[in-house]
């Protein structure tokens, strides 16, 4: 009895060394594709993917939970190389492998479906995209008790604001906005350049809608943000400017829409960004020629011409459309 004992001891320690040498190797292997992956080198990691694959199903099973994230991470090389059948493909087989993983792998099947519906819409496949997308805030939501999925939740929420947007639904797309914004505040805080992006997405959302008082507030909000952390060269805070006056623009309060427009022109000045610079220039003659103040909305259609001539060239629509304004008016 003592001496089988002994056998079945040595067996065990013999077993769960491999396992950990196996565990070892698997994770060296990951690393080392995941590495190259996030520098850049999409051809080499996803031969280092295609090999973590094979180890993965032999020493671990195909519905083992390293096999979910080998194919994983295949998934994303393929998306970034533009191989989209076979980035679908991985991640199907990456949902398939978590799933029969166990209910402790729940998170992962959420993240790898999140992934797919990304893919989808990166794509184009509306529709394929809403229905992994769903399913992903779904169950991240229902895990998100402590907020541990946050980070998770910020891809899923934005594309689905984006499709239910452009299929104008505008109720859906305010909706799932809102709970990014949320997000965005706990992750980044309250002042962060991407809440306030998002708090001028929301009032465009309401633009759409027809609500311009829920616009309104939700574009204020957005100024006041970018006021503080105007983004890049502060861009952001002109874009936020200008489409401030777009709205005070649909509402037939030119002046107000002016007074925005000229704060936008200051920043794209500031920073030299000679493409929006020219689009609010076009704004201003739209505003003024609303006003009835032809020789000045002449005035800014000519800079705005004069720009898009540089920016775009003489045949780009942008630059007819403009031309066709000044002309309009001289």
């Amino acid at each position: 009895m003592k001496i089988n004992s002994l056998k079945t001891f040595f067996v065990l320690v013999l077993t769960v060394s491999f396992l950990f040498c196996s565990a070892d190797k698997w994770q060296d292997d990951y690393d080392e594709a995941d590495g190259l992956y996030r520098d850049g080198y999409y051809e080499e990691a996803l031969e280092k993917a295609d090999e973590l694959i094979e180890f993965s199903k032999d020493e671990f099973g195909v519905n083992s939970a390293e096999t979910g994230h080998a194919y994983n991470i295949s998934g994303l090389i393929n998306g970034k190389l533009g191989k989209i059948e076979e980035a679908e493909e991985d991640y199907k087989a990456g949902i398939k492998a978590f799933d029969k993983a166990g209910s402790k792998e729940k998170k992962n099947v959420a993240i790898l479906k999140a992934n797919l519906g990304d893919l989808y819409y990166q794509n184009f496949y509306d529709d394929e995209a809403k229905m992994y997308l769903k399913d992903a805030v779904s169950m991240l939501e229902e895990m998100n008790y402590d907020g541990d999925y946050n980070e998770n939740l910020e891809i899923p929420y934005y594309d689905l604001y984006s499709i239910y947007y452009n299929e104008e639904y505008y109720t859906d797309a305010a909706k799932v906005l809102k709970k990014l914004i949320d997000i965005e505040k706990i992750n980044y805080g309250k002042s962060d350049t991407l809440v306030g992006i998002d708090l001028k997405n929301l009032g465009w959302v309401y633009v759409k809608s027809g609500d311009y008082s829920e616009a309104e507030k939700y574009m204020k909000q957005a100024v006041e943000v970018l006021e503080k952390n105007g983004g890049y060269k502060k861009d952001q805070l002109g874009l936020a400017y200008n489409d401030y006056g777009v709205l005070f623009d649909y509402k037939e309060e030119y002046n107000k829409a002016i007074t925005y427009y000229k704060k936008a022109v200051d920043v794209f000045k500031e920073s030299k960004n000679d493409k929006e610079l020219g689009n609010t220039y076009n704004n201003l003659g739209l505003a003024h020629e609303k006003l009835s103040e032809k020789s000045t909305a002449a005035s800014y259609y000519k800079k705005a011409y004069d720009l898009y001539v540089v920016v775009y060239g003489e045949d780009d629509d942008n630059t007819i459309e403009v031309k066709a304004n000044w002309d309009a008016v001289k």
